[in-house]
């Protein structure tokens, strides 16, 4: 199927609301935009957390001076399903098992809800306090909170 898109500024405008499309979606992914010509604003550093997941549970983290906050949804699950550690490589280890609900003798139509078991394992920074670790439990959302640790003064050396 042939399209007429009329002038030569018609096709101008729909190249360039691509190229501002695809460097929308590469400037999401932290790279710099090659497609327009205006500069972009650099990317910001990004937090010394690493990711490994099948991305369920989606997890939000967030940082300040006090600590680490960790937000996972687990819609439908009971808390006493959920496993949370800290390794000695400062590694959180969120496991679980999101079971299946139906009812006795019934036939299942349909089934979108997703189920079974999973694992998402996060990075943490150096600076945290693994002592100082609350997890609460609420209308499927779980709230980790992280303290770090004090920020020791330095040592002043004598030289001789």
């Amino acid at each position: 199927m042939y399209t007429h898109f009329g002038t030569k500024r018609d096709i101008e405008n729909v190249m360039e609301q691509i190229g501002e499309q695809i460097g929308n979606f590469i400037q999401q992914v932290g790279r710099e935009n090659p497609f327009t010509q205006r500069p972009q604003e650099p990317v910001p550093p990004q937090p010394e957390y690493s990711y490994t997941s099948t991305n369920w549970p989606q997890i939000d983290v967030e940082e300040d001076e006090e600590g680490v906050y960790m937000y996972a949804e687990l819609p439908g699950m009971e808390k006493s399903d959920i496993h949370i550690v800290i390794d000695q490589n400062n590694v959180l280890k969120i496991r679980g098992e999101k079971k299946q609900v139906s009812r006795q003798g019934a036939t299942r139509l349909a089934s979108e809800r997703s189920t079974g078991t999973f694992a998402r394992s996060i990075a943490l920074p150096d600076q945290i306090d693994p002592a100082a670790v609350q997890a609460e439990f609420t209308n499927g959302l779980l709230t980790i909170t992280i303290g770090k640790k004090e920020h020791a003064s330095g040592i002043r050396v004598e030289i001789r």
